[in-house]
């Protein structure tokens, strides 16, 4: 417990420092990629890496073109990639125990602790095979390939077929959304829930299009393919067009997060929410021009395209819009030890409410409530957030409104 007290505190004031000033927010290509290799970037994967004593969550990316791949220590620095063998790599990834995966078009899997340290070969699926995605439940590794899906448990040398139930084994994505799986197959679209691995297949898409790359959001689901996206509310069981604000019809992947959510296409990225409003293009120092993969860690979405990995500093932006207020700001000095207190000075006195909301803005806990007179404050939280994930800690006071991101239990 005292050890996610301790992450949850060191996390909240690290973010509360280095989230960029949202009024400037844009698309960024950062110096560290290398523009001289003529081929663009279509296999991207990012995550966060909890590193150092003090459990900073770290933004990393991968990226890769043919047989090398490019790991920026940080997105200043130029590196100038490596060569992993004989191949071209065709997916990399970043699973949730800090490793980082590549796999190539002949069933070779590459990995590195803590995304920091040289690449070894991991395994050799299957000679004829390409490595198309991987997933990870607990100890154990999925990865789908053009062969069928296959699974590896952590101190096991053995990678073994799951396939029951899918009606093809040319898999093109292997998705994952808590423990479970989906299977993107020429065939349709395959779900394993968690705790099995038979397959059972969704309805198919409208035109039995493929389906490029899923977001799952409950019950809701949406497919990027060439022919637009498409949406379900019912678990995949139907589907129906969901292309409103979008001028190019290929989709190519989605990030999201909680309710919002983005999608790549042949002239830009969009986003939209998962209750079917219309996409919006999010173009703010981005060119119209095709985006390949998207990605995110815990600050900035990611962009990649011919011309270089972009990277969007303005998520808060997005995930607080309609939380912030107008007129002259009354507080100073905003910051959150974890969701235990508060701290702020008021330049007057004011009433001061404090609440938390998830990330579609829906409110799940009032904190305070009361007026307080000028000077330096530091309020006990007292009511704990339940909701998981990340939430909106929203400060009002006379009028004036500051937001802050912090991660709950």
């Amino acid at each position: 417990m005292a050890y996610h007290s301790c992450l949850i505190r060191v996390a909240c004031f690290f973010l509360a420092l280095v989230l960029p000033d949202m009024s400037h927010a844009q698309w960024v290509r950062p110096s560290s990629f290398v523009s001289s290799w003529p081929d663009s970037v279509r296999h991207f994967a990012s995550g966060d890496i909890w590193q150092g004593d003090a459990h900073i969550p770290r933004g990393t990316y991968l990226y890769a073109r043919q047989n090398r791949v490019y790991y920026p220590p940080d997105m200043n620095t130029q590196d100038t990639g490596r060569v992993l063998g004989p191949g071209n790599v065709t997916s990399v990834a970043v699973l949730m125990n800090h490793v980082c995966f590549v796999g190539t078009d002949r069933g070779q899997i590459y990995h590195q602790g803590f995304c920091l340290n040289n690449w070894i070969l991991y395994a050799t699926v299957h000679d004829s095979a390409s490595i198309n995605g991987f997933a990870q439940r607990g100890e154990t590794y999925y990865t789908g390939t053009s062969r069928g899906v296959f699974k590896k448990i952590s101190n096991q040398p053995e990678w073994t077929p799951v396939n029951t139930g899918l009606k093809s084994l040319s898999v093109s994505r292997l998705k994952q959304r808590g423990q479970t799986l989906y299977a993107l197959t020429d065939s349709g679209v395959g779900v394993a829930p968690g705790g099995s691995d038979n397959w059972t297949m969704l309805a198919p898409l409208p035109g039995f299009v493929q389906a490029r790359d899923l977001v799952v959001s409950g019950s809701i689901i949406l497919a990027a393919t060439d022919q637009g996206v498409f949406r379900s509310i019912d678990s995949g069981a139907s589907w129906s067009p969901f292309n409103a604000g979008l001028t190019d019809s290929s989709a190519r992947s989605f990030v999201d997060t909680a309710s919002l959510v983005l999608v790549a296409t042949g002239d830009g990225v969009y986003h939209a929410r998962f209750d079917g409003s219309a996409w919006t293009r999010l173009d703010n120092g981005l060119s119209a021009a095709p985006v390949h993969v998207l990605g995110k860690t815990l600050w900035y979405f990611f962009a990649a395209r011919d011309d270089g990995v972009w990277h969007y500093n303005g998520l808060n932006a997005l995930v607080t819009s309609g939380l912030r207020g107008e007129g002259k700001s009354r507080t100073d000095g905003f910051r959150l030890d974890g969701l235990r207190s508060a701290s702020f000075t008021l330049a007057a006195p004011a009433r001061v409410r404090l609440t938390a909301h998830d990330l579609t803005g829906r409110r799940t806990a009032t904190l305070f409530d009361a007026p307080l007179g000028a000077g330096a404050h530091r309020i006990p939280l007292r009511q704990h957030v339940s909701a998981p994930g990340m939430q909106v800690i929203r400060l009002e006071a006379g009028g004036q409104v500051e937001t802050r991101l912090v991660p709950a239990r």
